[in-house]
This record gives C-alpha cells, sequence and structure tokens, in this order.
C-alpha cells in the first residue's frame, strides 16, 4: 500500500520508487506505474522489461 498525504507527497519516504505491477488474469501481458518522488510523479511501464528499467532508476 501506498499512502499520500493532504500535499500529495508520499508519507513513507523509505519506499520510494514503489512499483505497482498490473497484469490480467488470462493474459502474461505485465504494465506498471511506478512511483519515481515523495511528490507522486508516476511513470507507466509498458511491459517487463520497462517495468524493471524504471523500477533501477
Amino acid at each position: 500500500m501506498i499512502q499520500f498525504d493532504y500535499r500529495g507527497a508520499v508519507k513513507n519516504e523509505d519506499v520510494i520508487p514503489y512499483r505497482i505491477n498490473l497484469s490480467a488474469t488470462d493474459t502474461s501481458k505485465q504494465k506498471c506505474v511506478v512511483v519515481m518522488t515523495i511528490l507522486g510523479t508516476a511513470k507507466i511501464g509498458k511491459d517487463a522489461a520497462e517495468c524493471d528499467a524504471l523500477s533501477s532508476s
């Protein structure tokens, strides 16, 4: 779980970047949302390789 304060900043800064994986049950395709900063800046990965690259940057 990721929580934001009343200003939109991530409450627990120790978890940045925070990755949320999304996948459908009937396919092997994967997408992700990576929260990059404590202000909630997010990037979307379109496949597993892109998600891994975003998480490590």
